[in-house]
């Protein structure tokens, strides 16, 4: 679950240079390619969460590069709809929505 609210737009001051979502992705693709050198059978999926919605961002898939592109295309998603953007988070509808997948 990955969390896309407007509260990760912004710019944290302990966190290195850039947003806290920015933070985020770059620690999840380590993440991925870690998961995925001492797992290589195993799947991993993804789903984001803003304005109160969430959505599969990955399906439950074993191939690194699938996830490592869509979290790219987060931070594309994030600077494209501004700091304003992403609404609130919903933990309760991010797990039913990775729950169904």
């Amino acid at each position: 679950l990955i969390d896309c609210s407007r509260w990760v737009r912004e710019k944290d001051p302990v966190l290195p240079p850039g947003t806290r979502i920015e933070s985020v992705v770059s620690v999840l693709q380590e993440f991925v390619q870690e998961y995925y050198d001492q797992n290589p059978l195993s799947h991993l999926g993804f789903v984001i969460m803003k304005d109160g919605e969430a959505e599969i961002l990955t399906q439950l898939s074993s191939s690194s590069k699938t996830h490592k592109l869509a979290l790219q295309s987060v931070l594309e998603m994030v600077s494209s709809e501004g700091p304003k953007g992403g609404g609130e988070f919903s933990l309760q509808n991010g797990l039913e929505v990775a729950g169904r997948s």
